[in-house]
Formats: structure tokens, C-alpha cells, sequence
């Protein structure tokens, strides 16, 4: 039974239920925690939640963007300063987001974040790479191929074979309508 994909209210109350009736503390403990916080149950069942349904569809089902985001603002400013100084420090940042932002809601095509020095070569350096293995494999299959003195030794006994098995050609058998075989010899 899982709780954000209950769609009946009958369900829900028996998930409820459930959870105070079960055996195990850990679970009595679980439920009794999130009746404590009246927005989570809500937060995480869209037919128990007053949110408008579409703002419900729209809205990630995770925050781990939201998480990324701030490791992100801390690599490109700084941590653990007076808060003048962060405001400061952070101003150039927010400009940039903001003329990204803005760009990418007037011609609506977003900027693509990995176009730094270090992102590009890294991309080059993989086709070099690409390319390399390309070219030893090709290397390989051209020293495999053998040189035209066996090839043209190989060649009257190749001639023989092909007369042998083209006069072999000429056997057909015919299927009569009693069920019989008969083998014939083309002239």
C-alpha cells in the first residue's frame, strides 16, 4: 500500500488504519510523527492536499534541484561571512542568473551550462580519444588482410572447387503428385 498513489478517500482512511493498528511500534511511532505535522500527509497525496491540481502536477516531486542549487550559489560565492559581504559578494551572481533568466524567457532557448573552458576540452579531448581507438582498430583490420601473393596462390584451387560444385548444380529432384522423389540429371 503506498500512500501518494491513493485515490479514494476509503483507501486513505484505511492506510490510517493500518498504520494505527499495526503491530510494530516503529510504524504506531511513523504515523503518530506525521499527524503531528498536518502538511505532510497532504504534501505527499495530490487527492488529500488542497492544491490546485495543475499547480500539483507542474510542481517537482522531488527538492533535489532546489538542494543543488544552493552547493551551486556556495562553489561561485562564499560561505560563512557577515551578511553585507554575502549580499555584496553575491550581487555579480545574481546579475549573471538574472541576464540568463531573462534571455532564456525572451528567446526561449536556454543557456547551456556546460560551455566552460574546461567542459569543452574535456569534450575534445574524449573525441581525440574516439577517434584514436577508431583509427587502431582500423589499423588492426588492415594488418589482418592478407598480401596478394597467398591470395593469388589460393586462386586456381578456388577455380576447381567452383567447377566441381557447379556441375553438382545440375541434379534437381522433382516431386510427383503420388509423393515419390525423383532425381533427374540437367543436360
Amino acid at each position: 500500500m503506498s500512500y501518494p498513489s491513493l485515490k479514494i478517500p476509503e483507501k486513505c482512511q484505511e492506510f490510517r488504519e493500518w498504520c494505527t493498528n499495526h503491530p510494530l511500534d516503529s510504524i504506531k511511532a511513523w504515523y503518530k510523527n506525521k499527524l503531528g505535522l498536518l502538511w505532510y500527509l497532504p504534501s505527499i497525496n495530490m487527492h488529500e492536499s488542497p492544491m490546485d491540481r495543475v499547480l500539483w502536477a507542474t510542481t517537482p516531486r522531488t527538492s533535489n534541484s532546489s538542494k543543488i542549487s544552493h552547493v551551486q550559489s556556495n562553489m561561485r560565492t562564499d560561505i560563512h561571512l557577515p551578511l553585507l559581504t554575502a549580499l555584496s559578494s553575491t550581487k555579480k551572481y545574481d546579475q549573471q542568473v538574472a541576464e540568463r533568466i531573462q534571455s532564456a524567457t525572451q528567446t526561449c532557448i536556454l543557456s547551456y551550462c556546460h560551455n566552460s573552458l574546461q567542459d569543452r576540452l574535456s569534450c575534445q579531448l574524449g573525441r581525440a580519444k574516439s577517434k584514436s581507438l577508431k583509427a587502431k582498430d582500423a589499423l588492426k583490420g588492415i594488418q589482418e588482410i592478407p598480401n596478394d601473393e597467398t591470395v593469388l596462390e589460393k586462386v586456381p584451387e578456388q577455380e576447381e572447387e567452383a567447377e566441381a560444385t557447379s556441375s553438382n548444380v545440375g541434379t534437381q529432384v522433382i516431386k510427383i503428385k503420388l509423393g515419390t522423389f525423383i532425381t533427374y540429371k540437367r543436360i
